[in-house]
């Protein structure tokens, strides 16, 4: 029974090491990563890399046409349409009338169309982005819901145990003299139980250190006791 009472004295006292304890409050939802690239990005990336090579080079050839520069002109123009899709022939189509057409009300509204465009572009982005932040949000959640609820199993545990080490104590007071075991032993298992079941309390608290500690020493005591008898 010496022994029991040391093995329940240590389970109260070493239960820290078992689990991970924390508050049961749902915790603040993770930064998010900042670097982690999904394919998504990767993608986007790609794009935009593609697209300001395009643009870089119409820039150079338009710059290039105003100086009358014909070569450095189509050879930028080259590395535009290498760069770009190739254009469906409705595409085509219209551009080759705007051509035809030589008209600066035509060409003001086909920019404005293409500006308009790229502005919807980028709102859809802004949309991707903020539904990839809210599905992390929402997973962020979940996890912290899976968390409670591991949590309130380990207390369950715990709790269970403390109540089953209490009533092996209190048979020990009702019938521990037949098997030679003294009250307070009996009492120190009960006491021990008491203790288990409290680790999920005790060790979120702040008087962790004020219980743990005395109770670190009778073991200590007990412990050493139970050795010099032997």
């Amino acid at each position: 029974m010496r022994l029991l009472t040391s093995i329940a004295l240590a389970c109260a006292l070493t239960g820290c090491s078992w689990f991970s304890w924390g508050k049961k409050d749902a915790p603040a939802l993770p930064p998010a990563e900042k670097g982690k690239q999904t394919s998504v990005d990767n993608y986007a990336d790609a794009v935009d890399n593609v697209v300001d090579l395009a643009a870089a080079a119409v820039e150079t050839a338009r710059a290039a046409n105003a100086e009358g520069r014909a070569k450095v002109v189509e050879g930028e123009l080259s590395v535009a349409s290498a760069a770009l899709p190739r254009p469906t022939p409705k595409a085509l189509k219209e551009s080759a009338s705007r051509a035809a057409a030589e008209s600066a009300v035509i060409w003001a509204e086909a920019a404005a169309r293409a500006d308009r465009l790229q502005r919807e572009l980028d709102s859809l982005w802004n949309s991707v982005e903020a539904e990839k932040e809210a599905a992390r949000q929402q997973l962020a959640a979940k996890q912290a819901e899976l968390d409670a609820a591991r949590a309130d199993l380990r207390d369950l545990i715990w709790t269970s145990g403390g109540l089953a080490i209490v009533l092996l104590g209190l048979a020990g007071l009702v019938w521990g003299s037949a098997a030679g075991v003294t009250k307070a032993e009996a009492m120190l298992v009960v006491l021990g139980g008491f203790a288990v079941g409290a680790l999920p309390w005790l060790l979120e608290s702040d008087l962790s250190v004020w219980v743990l500690a005395p109770l670190g020493a009778i073991l200590v005591i007990r412990l050493a006791l139970y050795a010099f008898k032997r």
